[in-house]
Order: C-alpha cells, then structure tokens, then sequence
C-alpha cells in the first residue's frame, strides 16, 4: 500500500509539473494541493534521482566491461588473467580518486571488521572471471539477462530475510511476480 500511495504522488506531482509547466515557469502561483505535490517531487527529485542515474548508468557499462575484458581476455590467451588486470586498473583508478579528493577510511573500523567484512573481493573476482568466459559463448544478452536474474533473486531474499540491508522488505506477490517476468525474459531471449 504505500509503494502505491508513494507511486500515485509521485505520478500525480509529475503530471502536476506537465499540465502546469506553463504557469510554473511564468511564475504564476500554484493550487496548495500542487504546491505539496510539487516539494514531494522536488524532495524525490533531489534524494534519490541521482542516484536512481548513476545505478543506471553502472548497469549499463556491465555489458561494455565484459566485452571490453573478454577482448582482454581473448587477447592474452587467459580470462583469469583478463579478470586480475581489470582489478588492477580499477584499484589504480580507486587509489587515485582517494588521493585527488583527499578520502579518509578508519583504519581501527578496517581491522575489527569480520573476516566475512573481505569476502566482497572474492565474489568480485569470481564474477569478472565468470562473466569473461560466458560473455563470447553466450552473448551479452543472455549473459546480462541470466545476470540481472541472479541479482534480483538473491536481492529479493536479501531484503526479506534482513541480511546486508538497511531495510528489511518482505516479499509480496509482485515481487514474486516481477521476478518471474524477469526469468521468463531471460528464457525467451535464450530461444529466440
């Protein structure tokens, strides 16, 4: 009920923008009811809109790294090798962004986390490498699809038995539901 509520304000605010875009922009007042509609979109706007971008754009450069290290990969006679060189030149990139804007880390928070705190890297690792070997014999949409899948499946669990998350969110039948279209799409793209 409120993914609902929060959905129709921020499809009402937006429409509110459309149909009054002419009478906002000339600076003549709006009706109170827009006026809140139109701060909640603003708020929205502001939180997580650019954030909502750069996720996208991440996902997006996926398919373009693994091409770009399968053609590493292809090249070197080694996906292995392949996945290591795209963490190297990643972790220069990393340690020049910390430098250039001056990032501090807590050495003492560093050393009392979990040994679990480490096993990022290795998933890393394991998905370079996998993604270098399917991504010629798959093709980036199958590769990508199976991807998405995997990520939303586990995600979904993530969220709903409360493990790595801010927030808990249980799983609901829509869930369950956009999960299967999901896969479906993965299926119908490895037939057709």
């Amino acid at each position: 009920m409120t993914v609902q509520i929060r959905q129709s304000r921020w499809l009402f605010a937006t429409s509110e923008v459309f149909q009054n875009r002419k009478s906002f922009s000339a600076g003549q007042p709006l009706a109170p009811h827009a006026k809140r509609e139109l701060s909640y979109f603003h708020a929205m706007d502001t939180n997580k809109l650019i954030w909502i971008v750069m996720a996208f754009i991440a996902g997006s450069f996926l398919p373009i790294q693994a091409g770009i290290n399968a053609k590493l990969g292809k090249a070197g006679g080694s996906a292995v090798h392949a996945s290591m060189f795209s963490f190297v030149v990643g972790a220069v990139a990393l340690i020049l962004y910390i430098i250039l804007t001056k990032q501090t880390v807590s050495w003492a928070g560093l050393k009392a986390a979990p040994l679990s705190a480490w096993a990022g890297g290795l998933l890393g690792a394991f998905y370079v490498t996998v993604i270098v070997l399917s991504f010629p014999k798959l093709g980036p949409g199958l590769t990508f699809g199976l991807v998405v899948a995997g990520q939303m499946l586990i995600s979904a669990l993530l969220e709903h038995f409360n493990i790595l998350v801010a927030s808990p969110q249980p799983l609901s039948l829509l869930r369950v539901v956009g999960m299967a279209m999901v896969v479906g799409g993965v299926v119908i793209m490895r037939k057709f």
